[in-house]
């Protein structure tokens, strides 16, 4: 058996699959920051685990981020790396892949919130506007510009 918890090597799906118990992390020897994180043993005999970049904002004494690329389980070793390569060169731009991930999460979350707020508003005055008001225009027009 292994002592180690970390190791170098070109990462592919056999690799990662045969990996030792002991082995918690796989670090990729041709792609620098490329590597992934190995949980548990789970009781089916399969480990779970993720594809990650390690990358710094910079330069030296810089932003450290880890960037989550996927679960081993959703993408194998060779679309990881292709994904890990593409995200290297967008840090070399100087872009922040992990802020701009996060905000396009947000940006997502946000527009499902306006869906609703819409699908309401509409039903609001669906229902009442239309119904109780002799001149529905301007109710419907203020809730257009304000909300």
């Amino acid at each position: 058996m292994c002592d180690m918890t970390s190791v170098l090597l070109k990462i592919t799906d056999t690799v990662v699959k045969g990996a030792d118990i002991s082995l918690k992390r796989i670090s990729d020897n041709e792609l620098k920051g490329f590597h992934v994180r190995l949980g548990k043993l789970k009781p089916n005999g399969e480990r779970s685990g993720s594809y990650y970049l390690y990358y710094r904002l910079g330069g030296r004494g810089g932003v450290e981020r880890n960037y989550k690329i996927g679960a081993i389980e959703s993408i194998s070793a060779n679309e990881a790396r292709k994904e890990a390569r593409i995200l290297t060169g967008e840090v070399a731009k100087g872009v922040d892949i992990l802020s701009l991930k996060k905000k396009k999460v947000d940006d997502v979350k946000l527009h499902e919130k306006s869906d609703d707020v819409a699908v309401l508003m509409n039903e609001f005055i669906e229902k009442f506007i239309k119904t109780e008001r002799k001149r529905p225009d301007d109710p419907i027009r203020m809730i257009d510009v304000h909300i």
